[in-house]
């Protein structure tokens, strides 16, 4: 309802931009209202949803009814029916209608219906699915510019960036970003830390690690709270290869453990900014995730926006068929998560010499029609753009 009567107020008064949802809008509390039996203008009805969308915007749910006259209430279901009217007007005839007659009795079937709407992280809206990750040394050395017409509209900036430039910086430089159609994303390093993994499981209890787990919590409900951070990049959310080592027969285990955090921070998130996009990078290894990095696609998918696995060729000593074959394990098994595929930009961390832009393309395609919904590039410094959005 609220992006109904915000396009029509939009359109009536010319403004071309776009319009923001807003999330997390609940249903009216008990729709009522009166017969409608009127002509109604196109001044009448911008106002009607001008009023509407106020009314939403500063209450956080949909009006019972639009007042239209002293002694008449257009019930809610009603108004949505008028706002779809003047809408779809002005989508088969490309101009808004001079007026609307409606005519419906408060006893309609259509009034006696209430939506129920439930919206997971699978539904927030992502324009663009192509990203980049971006090292914290290179903040101010990329060019939004060339990323943004390159295709691509997401970076993964290492949130070390923070430390090193400080929060205010940051903020300045996502905004910049974001006014050139970027989304940007901190990407944190969950169970690696100065050179250390930390085991996800405290071995002595033979329980969570939750001490480990709340320090994280902290960084991610700071970071969902930053003004133009869009999302949270989890990385290193597994084991070095050794989940395997930790099955306790009070049913602790490595995997559990790395699922258990995914759903801390799923929680965290959509406590404090449900708006955020959460994605994770995983390793490449498909079915054998699970037994040594404790990544369970399936499991840990429900709770993420997007899976970015490593399909680094290069460092896998394979062939761009191979990234398409892994991205459709993926595709297959992610839990309802879209896949991005992660893409080695160069030959492999052996031999760091960017890839030719013909070599790139290749595997992008590849992982295209693996499935995969947008591509990850690793990394910025080397990559030879193009235009990511003609793949």
């Amino acid at each position: 309802m609220y992006l109904m009567s915000k396009t029509i107020e939009y359109k009536y008064k010319k403004v071309s931009s776009s319009v923001t949802p807003k999330y997390n809008v609940k249903n009216p509390n008990k729709p009522s209202g009166t017969n409608v039996k009127v002509r109604i203008s196109s001044k009448k009805y911008f106002s009607y949803a001008k009023s509407t969308s106020n009314f939403i915007k500063r209450y956080g749910k949909a009006p019972n009814y639009v007042k239209i006259s002293k002694n008449k209430r257009m019930q809610y279901q009603t108004a949505i029916y008028l706002f779809s009217s003047v809408l779809s007007y002005n989508f088969l005839k490309k101009k808004l209608p001079s007026n609307r007659y409606i005519s419906v009795k408060k006893s309609h079937s259509m009034n006696k219906y209430i939506p129920k709407f439930t919206r997971s992280s699978k539904t927030k809206s992502i324009p663009n699915h192509n990203s980049i990750w971006v090292r914290a040394e290179h903040m101010n050395s990329i060019n939004l510019k060339k990323i943004s017409e390159s295709g691509i509209g997401n970076i993964f900036i290492h949130e070390v960036a923070i430390n090193k430039y400080g929060k205010t910086k940051v903020i300045k430089w996502a905004k910049s970003a974001a006014q050139k159609g970027i989304k940007v994303h901190l990407w944190i390093q969950c169970f690696y830390e100065k050179g250390k993994w930390i085991n996800p499981v405290n071995t002595k209890t033979k329980s969570y690690n939750y001490a480990y787990f709340n320090k994280i919590l902290k960084k991610i409900k700071t970071y969902s709270k930053m003004n133009y951070i869009a999302g949270i990049q989890l990385d290193y959310l597994r084991y070095p290869g050794t989940a395997y080592k930790y099955r306790y027969s009070n049913g602790v285990t490595g995997e559990k453990a790395i699922t258990k955090f995914v759903q801390k921070v799923y929680k965290v998130i959509n406590t404090y900014n449900p708006n955020i996009i959460i994605s994770a990078s995983v390793m490449p290894e498909t079915s054998s995730n699970s037994y040594y990095y404790g990544q369970n696609m399936p499991k840990i998918g429900k709770y993420l926006d997007i899976i970015t696995p490593m399909i680094y060729k290069g460092n896998y000593g394979k062939n761009t068929a191979w990234i398409k074959s892994t991205t459709q394990w993926f595709v297959k098994n992610s839990g309802g998560a879209r896949i991005w595929s992660g893409l080695q930009t160069y030959v492999s961390d052996n031999n760091p010499k960017a890839l030719s832009t013909s070599s790139l393309h290749t595997d992008c395609l590849s992982a295209i029609n693996g499935g995969a919904k947008g591509i990850a590039l690793f990394r910025w410094g080397l990559t030879k753009l193009f235009n990511f959005l003609k793949l």
